[in-house]
């Protein structure tokens, strides 16, 4: 998920046409919780309300201070690095070959 740190905290509040009932969602970094909506019910033994989003087009599945994603853009750090250098430097620092790298070489 990208986050817009310009973007305001806040709340969104919604009514159920349902039942009549509000509730107010926490919103945090432009996304409110998809178990914050269980607790809308029709009634006090359902279940709650789910959230249904098809090929995962507008879920956000955590959130990190070490990796950052962006699909769209093709952009994908770890630590601040960009993934293709980190390739680039592995590629010459570990052993290619996994039975020399496990140490198990044929005498």
């Amino acid at each position: 998920m990208t986050t817009n740190p310009t973007q305001p905290e806040g709340m969104l509040h919604v009514t159920d046409s349902r039942t009549g009932r509000s509730y107010d969602l926490p919103i945090t970094d432009g996304a409110i919780r998809a178990l914050d909506l269980r607790q809308i019910k029709v009634a006090d033994d359902d279940f709650g309300l789910l959230s249904y989003d098809p090929a995962f087009m507008n879920t956000a599945s955590c959130r990190s201070q070490i990796t950052f994603i962006d699909g769209d853009k093709g952009i994908l750090r770890y630590r601040g690095y960009p993934i293709e250098e980190l390739a680039e430097i592995l590629l010459h620092v570990l052993p290619c070959d996994p039975i020399t790298a496990r140490g198990l070489k044929p005498d």
